[in-house]
């Protein structure tokens, strides 16, 4: 299949599922993530707001300001660029480009020269996607937002979520300008790549990077 085939079966795969299983399989989802051992250390996260059928991630939101992380979510500019902003509560966020909820201010925006990659501050990016394959390969939703930020942004570490029927044993027809993740959680495993610039090496130990299922190594 075509990258427009996947993107077309996998929407109606996905808008197949009650509002119950979507929120069931986001919950864990997330709470994986929250299991992973770095994340107690990452500072910033870059993270999408949920549209339709897509992983649920308003109460990861909530969660993680609770949690005093920065939570940025991105606003589309003349549908030609992407910023992180940084919000503070879900109140901070109104219906913007393509009907999605997006930051009512323009600052802050979220600037590397702001950040770290201490092992005591990270910056965490959540992903949506349409699909995934188990070399790392992400299909979105064909605007090349993300693509286009990652480019600019290599040591974020870069956290893909989807419900598991999402992920295939490979896409085709990967381009050159299509990046790459570092970590695909689903509500039933999470697979890690091995890490790239923007992590530290004890973070990935050879017993990490080996497939989890269930929480299970």
């Amino acid at each position: 299949m075509n990258k427009p085939e996947i993107r077309k079966r996998m929407r109606e795969k996905r808008n197949c599922l009650s509002q119950y299983e979507i929120i069931t399989k986001s919950n864990k989802i997330f709470q994986k993530i929250e299991e992973l051992d770095f994340f107690s250390s990452v500072r910033d996260i870059l993270i999408y707001v949920n549209y339709k059928s897509e992983v649920h991630t308003c109460e990861f939101i909530k969660r993680c300001i609770l949690l005093e992380k920065n939570v940025f979510v991105p606003k589309i500019y003349e549908k030609t660029t992407m910023q992180f902003i940084q919000i503070k509560q879900m109140k901070d966020l109104a219906k913007g480009t393509y009907g999605i909820l997006e930051p009512i201010q323009d600052t802050p925006i979220w600037n590397v020269a702001d950040s770290s990659t201490t092992s005591a501050s990270k910056t965490l990016i959540i992903l949506p996607a349409l699909a995934l394959d188990t070399q790392f390969n992400r299909v979105g939703y064909g605007g090349g937002y993300y693509d286009k930020y990652l480019s600019l942004h290599h040591d974020i570490i870069k956290i893909a979520v989807g419900f598991d029927f999402q992920v295939i044993n490979e896409i085709k027809f990967i381009e050159e300008k299509d990046e790459k993740v570092d970590i695909i959680v689903t509500e039933q495993r999470v697979l890690l790549q091995g890490g790239n610039d923007g992590f530290y090496k004890s973070d990935w130990t050879e017993g990490k990077r080996s497939f989890q299922a269930d929480g299970e190594a």
